[in-house]
C-alpha cells in the first residue's frame, strides 16, 4: 500500500479552534491536526469559504496555490505542508505563523499614534522582495525559473510574528509557469488590489515581476505614512505628480539628515516609476533597502515586533474568534467541493425548549374555520329573515358545515353534539352584532409564541469592491457609506445588505448586496444590469 493511501484509509482529523484570517476564496483557521498514533501538531488550515462555489476557478486557484508554495522554501514565504480534501472541502494545510498580519499591525499603531520605525519599515521591504525573488527565480524542476508572480502585494498579505520574523501569504491569485496548474491566467478585469497596482497593471498592457516590485515600495511607503499611498492615475504624466506628492509627504515623516532622506526617496522613486523597465529588480531593491535600513538609526523591525505585535488585539479590542468542529480527511474529488460549516461557540448553547403547543395545527385550524363559518350563517339568515325585536323570542337557525371530501379532524377532546333548544328557551339576541361561539365547538387555545430577539448586525472590519470604467461609485452598508471611482473600500460596517450605484460610462446602475464576511467584489455591467460577485 502506497503512503497516500495508508493516509486515505486511515484519515487525519483536524480540530478547528481559532478563525485567524478570511480572504476571497478560503477561510484561515488555527488547527490541531491529529495524524493518530498520538502524533499532533497546530497548522493553519486554509478551507474554501461557503461563498467560493460561486466564484470560477476558486477551488482550482487553491490547489494551484498549494502546489506553487510547496516548491517554494524560504523563510519569508509561508510553508505548505499538504493540500487534501477534509469533509469533501478543498484545504491547504500550512504551517501556522503566530501575530498580525501588517494592516492590524498599522490600525494599532493609529490607536496610540504611533509610526513603524523607518529601519523597522525598510527591513520589511526587503524581506518582501526576498521573497519576490525567491518565488521568481525557484527552479521548476526542469532547470527554468518558476517565474511566479504574486500580483497582490499589500499589508494585509504580510504576517509579522511578535518575534519579527516575517511570511508573505496568499499566492491564490499568482501568476506562474507550472504544467500541473488547473486555473487558467487569463484575467477577467483586475487582479489585485488598486491601491497597490503598478501603473501597467492598472492599463492591462503588461504583467511582469515589475509589478510586484512596485507593490512592495508602495507597501513601505505605506509603513513611513501610516495610511496607503493611493491609486495611480496610471497616465505617465499624472502619475508623475502623483509620486512627486506623495514622496513629499514620504519626507516630511522622515527624521533625518538631508543625505540619508535622498537616499530613502531616491529607492522608493525608482521602485514607483511608471515604466516597469526602470524600476530595479526585486534582489536589488532589497539590498538597497536593507542597507538603508542598517545606516539609520532606530528600532529594528526585531525590537519593534517584540514591543508592538503581542498587544495589536488588544489595542483594536478584538477578542479571537473560536471555532468549534472537527473536519476529517477525505478523498479528493475533481468537483468543486461543497461548503462545510463549522460552528462557533455561540451556536453550542443548548436550545431554548419550544414553547407549549396546542391540539393540532390542522384540526386547530378546522375549528376556526368552522366557527367564523357559523357566524356568517347566523348573519346572514337573520339579516334574510328580519331581526327580531328586542322583546321578542330569537328564531332558531340550524348552522350547517360546508361539505368537505373528507371526514375533518375533531379536537383532542370533543364534547357531545348539541341539541337545539326550543325557541323558547334561546337567549335573547344582545344588541351588538357580534355572534356567540356555539358551546360544542370552544375556540382551541392559540399557541404561545415566544418573544422574537433581533439581535444587531454584527460589524465588519473591511470589503471592497471594483467595477472597472466607473467614474463615481458608492457603497452604502447601514449607517456607514463609502465613495470613490472605480473602486471602493468601507471599514467599519454593518453585515447585511448593501447598496451599490454607480455611473458607468455614463450610464447611472444600481444593485443590493450582501456581505456578510470582510471579502471583495468585482462588479461588471452587462445588458445594462450591475452584478457584483
Amino acid at each position: 500500500m502506497t503512503g497516500a493511501s495508508e493516509r486515505s484509509s486511515t484519515g487525519r482529523r483536524f480540530h478547528l479552534l481559532e478563525l485567524v484570517g478570511q480572504g476571497a476564496f478560503g477561510d484561515v483557521y488555527l488547527a490541531e491536526q491529529d495524524s493518530g498514533s498520538g502524533f499532533r501538531r497546530k497548522v493553519a488550515l486554509k478551507l474554501l469559504n461557503q461563498d467560493a462555489a460561486r466564484i470560477r476557478d476558486a477551488g482550482r486557484r487553491m490547489r494551484d496555490e498549494a502546489r506553487i508554495l510547496g516548491r517554494l522554501a524560504h523563510r519569508n514565504i509561508v510553508t505548505v505542508l499538504d493540500l487534501v480534501q477534509v469533509d469533501t472541502r478543498w484545504a491547504v494545510v500550512m504551517d501556522y505563523v503566530p501575530g498580525a498580519d501588517l494592516e492590524r499591525v498599522l490600525e494599532a499603531l493609529e490607536v496610540t499614534g504611533e509610526s513603524v520605525p523607518l529601519p523597522a519599515a525598510l527591513e520589511v521591504g526587503a524581506a518582501v522582495l526576498d521573497a519576490l525573488d525567491a518565488a521568481y527565480a525557484t527552479d521548476d524542476g526542469t532547470g527554468r525559473p518558476l517565474g511566479v508572480i504574486h500580483r497582490d502585494i499589500k499589508p494585509s498579505n504580510v504576517r509579522l510574528t511578535p518575534d519579527g520574523d516575517l511570511k508573505v501569504l496568499d499566492f491564490g491569485v499568482a501568476r506562474f509557469s507550472l504544467d500541473s496548474r488547473e486555473a487558467s491566467t487569463r484575467a477577467v478585469g483586475w487582479i489585485g488590489t488598486e491601491r497597490y497596482m503598478s501603473p501597467e497593471r492598472i492599463l492591462k498592457v503588461g504583467e511582469s515581476s515589475a509589478g510586484d516590485v512596485y507593490a512592495a515600495a508602495a507597501t513601505v511607503a505605506e509603513l513611513v505614512l501610516g495610511r496607503p499611498l493611493g491609486r495611480t492615475p496610471a497616465i505617465a504624466d499624472q502619475h508623475a505628480e502623483f509620486l512627486r506628492l506623495g514622496l513629499e509627504e514620504v519626507r516630511a515623516r522622515l527624521s533625518l539628515s538631508t543625505d540619508d532622506a535622498d537616499r530613502v526617496i531616491d529607492a522608493l522613486r525608482a521602485a514607483l516609476d511608471a515604466d516597469p523597465a526602470a524600476r530595479p529588480t526585486a534582489r536589488a531593491l532589497s539590498d538597497t533597502f536593507d542597507a538603508l535600513a542598517r545606516g539609520i538609526p532606530g528600532e529594528s523591525l526585531r525590537q519593534f515586533a517584540r514591543r508592538v505585535v503581542p498587544v495589536v488585539d488588544a489595542r483594536l479590542g478584538r477578542l479571537p474568534v473560536q471555532a468549534s468542529g472537527v473536519l476529517s480527511e477525505g478523498g479528493a474529488s475533481s468537483q468543486p467541493p461543497a461548503a462545510a460549516t463549522v460552528i462557533p461557540p455561540d451556536d453550542d448553547e443548548e436550545e431554548p425548549p419550544l414553547p407549549e403547543r396546542g391540539p393540532p395545527l390542522v384540526a386547530t385550524g378546522v375549528l376556526v374555520l368552522l366557527t367564523v363559518v357559523a357566524a356568517l350563517v347566523v348573519v346572514v339568515v337573520r339579516w334574510d329573515v328580519g331581526v327580531p325585536e328586542a322583546d321578542a323570542p330569537p328564531r332558531a337557525v340550524p348552522v350547517m358545515a360546508p361539505a368537505s371530501p373528507a371526514p375533518l379532524p375533531e379536537p383532542a377532546a370533543p364534547g357531545p353534539e348539541p341539541t337545539p333548544e326550543p325557541l323558547a328557551a334561546m337567549p335573547e339576541p344582545a344588541p351588538s352584532p357580534e355572534v356567540a361561539v356555539p358551546a360544542a365547538r370552544p375556540k382551541a387555545p392559540a399557541p404561545r409564541v415566544a418573544p422574537s430577539v433581533v439581535a444587531p448586525a454584527p460589524r465588519l472590519d473591511r470589503a471592497q469592491i471594483a467595477l472597472k470604467d466607473a467614474s463615481a461609485l458608492s457603497l452604502t452598508c447601514g449607517d456607514v457609506s463609502a465613495q470613490g471611482t472605480a473602486s471602493v473600500r468601507i471599514t467599519n460596517f454593518p453585515a447585511g445588505t448593501c447598496r451599490v450605484q454607480a455611473t458607468w460610462l455614463g450610464t447611472e446602475v444600481a444593485t443590493d448586496l450582501v456581505i456578510d464576511r470582510v471579502r471583495g467584489f468585482q462588479c461588471v455591467v452587462e445588458g445594462g444590469v450591475l452584478r457584483c460577485s
